[in-house]
């Protein structure tokens, strides 16, 4: 079973995306840039797009040639990325505090059930589905992160809500040559 789970998270309605892998690689980081762009963007979402991400090397790392690269990539879809300082988690505290929570509701629960990656990514897509969409959050006055986004960007694309993860090892290398990467 693919040991890494990838999260984006809105700080403001707590919306989340996640996608699974094998490989902590800059590749499969790549990948998950750009999935979670097209997947916002195509759902809707028009506002810039602020990645704050830790220095692991899926992410740049300590690569400044890497991190320049992709804050180019990115630029170009209205992104920007902002690298958190080195051992401080509480600069990405939110999508720590939902990794807890993805333990204690999905991954602790569920462990015993999941044998394959079709299942993780089946058992996966219903958490998220309720995550967003059932699971009402204190911090959002009792909301879902679904209910909340769609006060705060009422046009949005009622679909987004239907999130698919995807395993970012397959369709890192189903994308094409990545030029060295």
């Amino acid at each position: 079973i693919p040991n890494y789970q990838w999260s984006a998270l809105n700080v403001n309605s707590r919306f989340k995306l996640i996608a699974c892998s094998r490989e902590k690689s800059w590749t499969n980081g790549l990948c998950w840039y750009l999935w979670v762009i097209s997947w916002l963007r195509s759902y809707g979402i028009k506002s810039s797009i602020v990645f704050t991400v830790d220095n692991g090397e899926e992410f740049g790392g300590k690569s400044w040639m890497k991190v320049r690269e992709l804050r180019k990539i990115i630029s170009g879809f209205g992104c920007r990325l902002i690298q958190n300082h080195k051992g401080h988690g509480e600069e990405n505290a939110h999508l720590e505090r939902s990794h807890r929570t993805d333990d204690e509701e999905f991954y602790i629960p569920r462990a015993l059930q999941i044998h394959s990656e079709a299942d993780l990514l089946n058992e996966a897509m219903g958490y998220v589905y309720y995550y967003n969409n059932v699971r009402q959050h204190s911090s959002l006055d009792y909301q879902t992160p679904f209910s909340y986004l769609k006060t705060q960007q009422p046009d949005i694309n009622d679909k987004i809500r239907f999130v698919i993860p995807i395993m970012l090892d397959k369709a890192s290398v189903a994308l094409g040559p990545w030029s060295g990467y």
